[in-house]
């Protein structure tokens, strides 16, 4: 028996359902909203929640507006599902707006419906955009960690 690609989406739709996630974060995790490198980013960053969850985000950056967001990541749907509620909220953000992102603002913006269990990744996410401007401010400065996308 070969299940078609509307049975295996739906699948996918029952079992996030089932877990705890709204429409909209169901809805970025099926249009891999945002997921992606960007071409020559202003920073980027690689960051490895304790869970072993893998957050890799690209920033483009122009008179200090977040012009573009992507990011990639190696672990759960919640990951992937943050790291695209993250980009949507960066995109159009002064650099001190994104500096002011809190992981409530990432649930808020998803719908409020989030498994308890995963918030961790919001967190994660949210860690490795600071470390990403941080980079950013290197970069700026020209500082010995200066080069994007190395630690």
């Amino acid at each position: 028996m070969t299940d078609t690609a509307a049975d295996i989406t739906n699948t996918i739709i029952k079992l996030l359902e089932d877990e705890g996630f709204s429409p909209r974060a169901i809805e970025y995790y099926l249009k891999q909203v945002n997921v992606g490198k960007l071409k020559d980013p202003s920073t980027s960053f690689v960051f490895t929640g304790a869970c072993g969850d893998t957050v890799e985000l690209y920033l483009k950056i122009e008179s200090g507006v977040i012009k573009d967001a992507k990011f990639l990541s190696t672990g759960c749907s919640a990951s992937f599902i943050s790291g695209s509620a993250l980009t949507k909220l960066l995109k159009g953000k002064t650099l001190e707006q994104a500096k002011e992102i809190e992981g409530e603002d990432i649930l808020d913006h998803l719908g409020g419906s989030f498994p308890t269990q995963k918030v961790h990744c919001v967190r994660l996410v949210k860690k490795t955009l600071e470390e990403a401007l941080k980079r950013y401010q290197e970069i700026q400065k020209g500082g010995k960690n200066a080069q994007v996308g190395k630690k």
